[in-house]
């Protein structure tokens, strides 16, 4: 399993072609010397760099494969890892009806393992299901420790808290990442690598309406991504940049300084209220209680301030507000 190791040691440091290398000596060499178990890691892991490359084909085709091997062996850890290819695969598609045939119930057997129920969890943030996607991540990070899976499990917690927008699950979060602000998240095993930890950062700073350190993040995380070819991740960061360019303020044309909004959409009276809450320092979840509406309904309204004020954030929509004299925070 040498060659296993070598491409385990090369994506950590980000040398891509040393990765490609190993992982083709490991794949002839498990084809020929017959071991199932190294047969389905190595088949694994080209999933695994298929993905990282965008090739979903061949992805599929490696995870089958793989899949029919771990059935097989019953190898520790083999359900978790057809799992995690399959939910990639799933929500790349991005079809909500799709990935609902994907949900499974407390007493599957992928939920023995904490990956799986923070992969359910993104499932059931990308379906709309909040409540339940919050719920799993929970479940999950009570078996969070510093062993192999301490950062894939972050990562797969963070990106359920940015599909679903779970603002106060974002917070407890990103100390627990911050650390490891300059590494590739990459299952010891080899064949799971969920792409830079600055990525998932900045996921969780956009939820949090933090965009300061957002684009410092990106920036890092880009340069991590590229160093290993990884597809996947520079697509984020170009939908991340996207997002971070929709909250930049309007400068001045003389003074460079930034302009009071011009409200050629002027806030509604549910936007007006839920902007007092947030002035308070409310996260979504306490407005929706107080004001009798879902989670998902707050969201929306706030991203709507956001864009109506050309905010970059909660405290800049508050700021925003309150130079045009029409806000008075409640206590």
């Amino acid at each position: 399993e040498s060659a296993v190791w070598l491409a385990v040691d090369a994506l950590e440091s980000g040398d891509r072609s040393l990765y490609d290398e190993a992982l083709s000596v490991a794949r002839w060499v498990a084809e020929r010397d017959g071991n199932p178990r190294l047969k389905w890691r190595a088949y694994c892991m080209a999933a695994g760099a298929a993905l990282l490359d965008g090739d979903l084909e061949s992805a599929g085709r490696f995870r089958l494969q793989a899949r029919e091997l771990g059935q097989q062996i019953a190898s520790p850890g083999w359900l978790a890892a057809d799992l995690l290819l399959t939910a990639e695969e799933v929500v790349v598609r991005d079809d909500p009806g799709d990935m609902a045939g994907y949900l499974l119930d407390d007493d599957a057997a992928e939920m023995i393992s904490p990956i799986g129920r923070a992969l359910m969890g993104h499932l059931h943030a990308r379906c709309g299901n909040t409540e339940l996607a919050e719920r799993f991540v929970r479940l999950a990070l009570r078996r969070l420790d510093e062993e192999s899976s301490y950062l894939l499990l972050c990562s797969r917690a963070a990106a359920a808290v940015a599909a679903g927008e779970l603002d106060q699950l974002a917070a407890e979060l990103v100390p627990l990442l911050e650390p490891w602000v300059d590494r590739i998240v990459l299952d010891a095993n080899g064949w799971w690598c969920d792409g830079p930890v600055a990525l998932w950062l900045a996921e969780l700073h956009l939820v949090m309406g933090n965009h300061a350190p957002v684009r410092n993040l990106v920036d890092l995380g880009e340069q991590s991504a590229q160093a290993i070819n990884d597809v996947r991740s520079l697509r984020r960061v170009a939908a991340l940049r996207s997002r971070l360019a929709s909250f930049t303020p309007r400068r001045h044309p003389v003074t460079g300084a930034d302009a009071v909004p011009e409200l050629a959409d002027p806030l509604s009276q549910r936007e007006r209220q839920v902007l007092r809450y947030l002035a308070a320092g409310r996260t979504n979840r306490e407005i929706a209680s107080t004001m009798s509406f879902s989670v998902s309904t707050v969201r929306a309204a706030t991203m709507a301030i956001y864009r109506k004020l050309e905010a970059n954030g909660r405290t800049d929509a508050v700021d925003r507000e309150l130079q045009l004299g029409l806000l008075e925070p409640v206590s």
